[in-house]
């Protein structure tokens, strides 16, 4: 039985810490959520914008939903580092956010208000390479961090407009995946 789940509207990922299986984090609709006892209870990290829920909820409802706490990626060998996508219910920002305090105090890189992150992983072998998979002015683009997740660079070549069919843009996800077998390999999937 799951006990101190916080109102949170829509779970859009979890992801369980594989250094220590009890550290588990979940992207929800309002904030990031920690549980340090594999799952049973849960607490806010300090991203909660659950003060904002009844108008975020609003937003979700009408198609926002993708431009909110979308995923949540952990360090392979640090549970208390974290990478995750947030989105500002005040100005419509959306960022990647990272934490290496288990989520108590977060930097923040800013991508803009016309973006969508679709994914992000970190590498499964090295901390400090984090790769994401956003949207901005209708192409999709590869982002690269060599910093555990302080700063991403755009590679421009590795860009390819999104799929559009018969005046209307089709609703797409692309999701990222590296294998521990083959790191060095990234693969890109849309549906």
């Amino acid at each position: 039985v799951i006990k101190n789940i916080p109102i949170c509207g829509v779970t859009n990922h979890i992801e369980f810490s594989e250094a220590n299986p009890n550290i588990v984090y979940a992207a929800i609709e309002s904030g990031i959520i920690k549980s340090q006892d594999a799952g049973s209870t849960w607490k806010y990290t300090t991203m909660d914008n659950s003060k904002y829920y009844p108008k975020i909820c609003v937003q979700s409802f009408w198609g926002n939903i993708y431009k909110l706490y979308n995923y949540v990626d952990i360090a392979p060998s640090n549970p208390e580092h974290i990478e995750a996508t947030h989105f500002n219910p005040l100005d419509s920002a959306v960022s990647i956010v990272k934490s290496t305090d288990g989520g108590k105090i977060w930097e923040v890189f800013e991508l803009g208000k016309d973006c969508w992150v679709h994914d992000l992983k970190f590498h499964p072998n090295n901390d400090q390479l984090v790769y994401a998979v956003i949207k901005l002015d209708n192409h999709i683009h590869f982002l690269r961090s060599d910093d555990g997740g302080s700063t991403f660079a755009q590679d421009l070549k590795n860009k390819f407009p999104v799929y559009e069919q018969k005046h209307r843009v089709r609703a797409v996800r692309y999701k990222l995946a590296v294998t521990p077998a083959n790191p060095d390999f990234l693969a890109c999937y849309m549906n």
